[in-house]
């Protein structure tokens, strides 16, 4: 490792293992990056050392050495290629995945934004309309460095069911989640009833743009290590945490530069692709916005409102809540209220 040159060098470039391999393979698309001043000591009474406001700017810029970037952060020789095994096929494959240190262990807090018509700095508002929250913690800890991350913690139960044939037509799903079988041969099915989590997430203080939020799903699995190394949360101390990203299955776009697309016009999903268990849907389904049922929404904020909780919520000004628990108004972009009833007679 070396010294940035400030007098020749203006930018540095270093690509992580993983980089270099998804370049060798004509796979490395870079869309999106981020500014760090993790290195940077603003204020300098940390140090135990006085500087006037204005000499502080000199210090940073001019005065203070700063290394070439650092591109690995784990052993490459033994984290070259990882084992998996593929529950679809119950064999093991070996996979060449980005390693867990140079992703989440360092440059772990980008530069953010801010409301600069607000003194107060960003903030989470998280109201839970379904479910409910077991516990949470204010930070996040593991092999990397603690992180101010909230973690909420939420224990959402199901129940597997045995419905007997005389109780087939009788049978009603308790909500979106529920799922029954088709009847097996001695006329009984299996039904699967549970909840789901539905939130209303904001961040406060900030400027609210079109695209606020990233959604990542991890697996968790466990692996031994030598013994020297100790995961909080992982009570083995020989086994740590190793988290496995999953991929989103991508959707057919219906609407195209603002135009809703016929049906025989939206690309359709090859009918031989099958899911496994590295996408997210293979395990449970995420939806957001106006993916999620305007009529669910309602139904669990007037579930909150017979209990007393009042909820102030950026319900979507499209979504009008009737007094019933079953209905909602949507006056939607490519919806509308009309019914049956308002239709002529011909």
């Amino acid at each position: 490792m070396s010294f940035f040159n400030k007098k020749e060098e203006v930018i540095y470039f270093k690509l992580t293992p993983y980089g270099r391999h998804l370049l060798s393979m004509g796979k490395f698309r870079p869309k999106y990056y981020a500014f760090f001043d993790d290195n940077i000591l603003y204020a300098p009474e940390y140090a135990n050392f006085v500087q006037k406001q204005n000499d502080v700017e000199g210090r940073i810029q001019d005065d203070t050495p700063y290394t070439r970037a650092q591109h690995s952060y784990s052993g490459v020789e033994r984290n070259l290629n990882s084992v998996r095994r593929n529950c679809m096929t119950g064999q093991s494959e070996i996979v060449r995945e980005q390693h867990d240190a140079d992703k989440h262990y360092v440059m772990s807090a980008p530069l953010g934004t801010s409301d600069i018509a607000s003194e107060f700095a960003p903030a989470w508002q998280t109201i839970f309309l379904r479910s409910e929250l077991s516990s949470s913690v204010g930070y996040s800890t593991g092999s990397f460095a603690t992180s101010q991350i909230p973690q909420l913690n939420v224990k959402v139960p199901y129940d597997i069911l045995v419905v007997e044939e005389s109780e087939e037509a009788s049978w009603t799903p308790k909500n979106i989640t529920s799922y029954k079988t088709e009847p097996f041969e001695d006329g009984t099915s299996i039904a699967v009833e549970g909840e789901y989590v539905l939130l209303d997430i904001l961040e406060s203080n900030t400027d609210f743009l079109k695209d606020n939020f990233y959604i990542e799903v991890f697996e968790v699995e466990k692996e031994n290590t030598s013994g020297s190394a100790y995961t909080p949360g992982v009570r083995d101390s020989r086994r740590r945490e190793r988290l496995v990203p999953l991929s989103f299955l991508k959707r057919p776009q219906e609407i195209v530069d603002e135009i809703l697309l016929d049906e025989n016009e939206i690309e359709q999903i090859d009918p031989a692709f099958e899911l496994d268990e590295t996408y997210v849907e293979y395990y449970f389904d995420i939806k957001t916005d106006n993916h999620i049922s305007p009529i669910e929404i309602c139904k669990s904020v007037q579930r909150l409102e017979r209990k007393n909780i009042y909820l102030d919520i950026g319900l979507d000004p499209a979504i009008v809540c009737d007094d019933q628990t079953t209905s909602a108004n949507i006056n939607m972009t490519y919806g509308t209220d009309i019914t049956d009833e308002d239709e002529d007679q011909c």
